[in-house]
């Protein structure tokens, strides 16, 4: 069969678990096991390990250096399953961002240098992925096995997933058609393009997602980049990672 032109009906529960307190709508959140998950993405959802297939580990605590501009900054995130995400970053820079499945907000008005940076470490994640993937929602399967030119090892032969979503992190909403590239023989996520305008321009935009280690059993990228027309627009690199329970707190209220 010719994957190119498949769609991909990914139908049935997919979700056990519980209303999460203290948020309008309240989301659900999502565990993908084995025998729940369609074939489709089956081994998507399993490359993360037990964080996505079990509760207890929901809440993910990231360090690393943000370069960006010729500076360089501390960035912390903060992430909890389904998808909240709260990025803290220091030096001339500071700031907090804070998503909380509906929209982004920040202590400062929020910019479009704010929005990239969410779009890319959290938006542009596995995770969200699966979170934008509900009971007969439809996912194009535009093909698998892609070889990829100037690529070897990791991310050279990659299996491409079409969403059309909207961007609730953005202010305009925007709706995007991303593409998910995972790669064929692990199911990690390598790369995400998509189009979008800046200003009157068409802009071409990948998120490149590598250096993925084994953490408490979870892999675990250890560099993002968002790169815009050919151009590196930041890059992030990860110093440590911890994984936690999710916790009931304040973390992810509006700054």
């Amino acid at each position: 069969m010719n994957p190119a032109i498949a769609a991909m009906v990914l139908a049935g529960p997919l979700l056990f678990g519980q209303t999460l307190a203290g948020q309008n709508p309240s989301p659900k959140r999502r565990y993908f096991q084995a025998h729940t998950v369609p074939a489709g993405i089956r081994q998507i959802a399993l490359a993360l390990g037990p964080r996505v297939q079990m509760p207890g580990r929901e809440r993910m605590i990231v360090t690393g250096t943000l370069a960006r501009a010729g500076s360089t900054s501390a960035l912390r995130i903060l992430r909890e399953l389904p998808g909240l995400a709260r990025i803290e970053e220091s030096g001339a820079n500071g700031k907090i961002l804070v998503f909380d499945f509906q929209r982004l907000t920040g202590r400062s008005p929020i910019d479009d240098s704010d929005e990239d940076l969410v779009e890319s470490l959290e938006m542009d994640s596995t995770e969200q992925f699966l979170n934008s993937i509900a009971p007969g929602a439809t996912v194009r399967l535009i093909g698998q096995r892609f070889q990829v030119r100037g690529e070897a090892g990791f991310g050279a032969q990659v299996d491409i997933l079409e969403m059309v979503l909207p961007m609730k992190s953005r202010r305009d909403r925007e709706v995007r058609v991303k593409h998910f590239m995972f790669d064929t023989r692990t199911g990690l996520l390598r790369r995400v393009a998509y189009n979008t305008r800046k200003g009157n321009q068409l802009a071409r935009i990948q998120t490149v997602i590598s250096d993925y280690t084994q953490i408490d059993g979870h892999p675990i990228p250890g560099k993002i980049a968002r790169i815009v027309n050919g151009i590196t627009a930041f890059s992030f690199t990860r110093e440590s990672a911890v994984i936690l329970p999710a916790v009931d707190d304040n973390a992810f209220r509006a700054p």
